[in-house]
């Protein structure tokens, strides 16, 4: 009678996790993942009048060693103009902005409610019929693909009513190294951990969870039994 112990059993999911951690394409340099978010904070991030921060989310596909040990600014995104991506991802009435290696979007305003830039360049809508985010996945095989959302994806409109996990989807199965990227928990879903916890181990069932909180602190979210490291779910810590 063929018999398997606890510890083997154990062995074996542990090895088997780690594989899809490999294949999910963990393997983008966290300290290169923390300077391009950094890059990205320093062109395209815009500010209300009274300084506060306004949501935006971009979205890349680039060479692979782009995302490696030796990243250089002076070579990357340079067909990028800054300016516009901000100007275009500040207009309400069709805030995305859809680059040759860069995607981005701010907030659309509708009537009585928003659509956040993570569903806008994830999901298809009147303006894009085909989604931003698939648009630049058929750019390139093989490559770096990162999305970077200044707030954590929020539990009730991102994850639930107005989901990713379609496009999420999609992009798992594209062939490059990958990375969903934050660096605010999102206000409303800080004061439900649990909630939010949830939510951010269906994101990690398709694409590595990454928080970046400025160019030298970045960190996986979830942690090398599969939980989700509490750093990803609260502000202050």
């Amino acid at each position: 009678m063929f018999t398997v112990s606890v510890s083997g059993v154990l062995l074996l999911f542990l090895i088997h996790h780690s594989t899809l951690k490999s294949v999910d394409g963990r393997n983008i340099d966290v300290n290169t993942l923390a300077r391009i978010i950094t890059f990205f904070e320093q062109n395209y991030k815009r500010f209300h009048r009274n300084g506060n921060e306004l949501q935006y989310a971009v979205a890349i596909n680039v060479l692979t060693e782009q995302c490696r040990n030796g990243f250089q600014q002076d070579n990357f995104l340079t067909n990028e103009n800054a300016r516009v991506v901000r100007m275009t991802i500040s207009n309400n009435e069709d805030p995305v902005y859809e680059g040759t290696e860069l995607i981005a979007a701010g907030i659309q305003r509708m009537y009585g409610y928003s659509l956040h830039s993570e569903y806008l360049l994830l999901n298809p809508t009147s303006l894009h019929p085909t989604t931003p985010m698939q648009t630049l996945l058929n750019l390139r095989n093989n490559s770096c693909t990162i999305l970077y959302s200044l707030n954590s994806p929020c539990a009730d409109l991102c994850l639930d009513r107005y989901h990713i996990f379609d496009g999420l989807r999609t992009w798992s199965e594209h062939s490059s190294i990958k990375a969903l990227v934050f660096k605010h928990v999102w206000r409303d879903d800080e004061i439900n951990p649990q909630c939010l916890k949830n939510a951010l181990k269906e994101i990690t069932k398709y694409v590595p969870l990454y928080r970046c909180r400025n160019d030298i602190e970045c960190f996986d979210c979830e942690d090398p039994y599969g939980e989700i490291d509490f750093r990803c779910l609260i502000n202050n810590y």
